[in-house]
């Protein structure tokens, strides 16, 4: 059984690995969806962001120096950052003029029964599509789910109109680094070697800097960096949500 890998959480490798996939690849955003097979091989770079603006619009910026175009997927009630706020709007603002895609990240929690979808579920995206669009100002055409559950999985291409992260053909070939960890291993000779014809790419903004720091390091120094002038109160909200949006990954502090 392959080992998961989180030797090298930096810029560079990240640089490196995407040089890569637009060598092997042909670029998309998840809203062109998986294409037909008289396409060239494509390949979708998606972001959930999970945790923190900042770090996604510092990924988004050197993406647009590696002439990467990517999409990513932001909550419309994450209770780790606003964007009705003036820094959630330059936000949206700014991945926008860059040239990517934004999209909506949605958890959809205890509304998803054991097996199907159900109407609370598919009411709640289109609550959230539309807050997006109105907040950014741009159509909203694809979704990804935080932590889905299993029956969002390899689900249908897709949902409500928006083309489904997780739909059946756009996992034929996926790679993903949750929790701070490749799962399948080290993704670079991964990309390599493969010979698919739809690869999917989920980087998660959070665990990258320039400089390397293991998943639960990182965690901490956002932790340490984002609760100077709360009060004891507001650091153990913060604490709490923090834990919930990446859980099982845990800051070292918690010993």
């Amino acid at each position: 059984m392959t080992s998961a890998w989180s030797a090298d959480l930096t810029y560079g490798y990240l640089e490196r690995l995407l040089t890569v996939v637009r060598e092997a690849f042909d670029l998309r955003l998840l809203r062109d969806g998986p294409g037909t097979d008289a396409d060239p091989p494509r390949a979708i770079i998606r972001h959930d962001v999970d945790v923190c603006l900042g770090r996604a619009l510092a990924l988004a910026e050197r993406e647009a120096q590696w002439g990467v175009r990517s999409t990513y997927l932001l909550q419309v009630d994450c209770p780790l950052y606003d964007l009705d706020d003036v820094e959630g709007r330059a936000a949206l603002g700014r991945l926008a003029a860059l040239g990517h895609e934004v999209g909506l990240h949605v958890d959809v929690g205890q509304a998803m029964s054991d097996d199907n979808m159900t109407s609370a579920v598919e009411a709640r995206i289109r609550d959230a599509q539309e807050r997006l669009a109105a907040l950014s100002g741009t159509t909203v055409e694809s979704v990804s789910f935080h932590r889905p559950a299993p029956a969002l999985l390899r689900g249908p291409d897709r949902i409500h109109g928006l083309v489904n992260a997780y739909g059946e053909t756009l996992m034929t070939a996926y790679l993903s680094d949750s929790e701070g960890r490749w799962r399948n291993g080290e993704p670079l000779p991964q990309v390599r070697a493969t010979k698919a014809r739809l690869l999917q790419l989920l980087i998660h903004p959070i665990w990258w800097d320039e400089y390397h720091l293991s998943p639960g390091d990182r965690l901490q120094e956002f932790f340490d960096s984002s609760i100077e002038g709360m009060t004891p109160e507001e650091v153990e909200t913060f604490d709490a949500e923090l834990l919930r949006a990446v859980e099982p990954a845990k800051r070292t502090g918690l010993g």
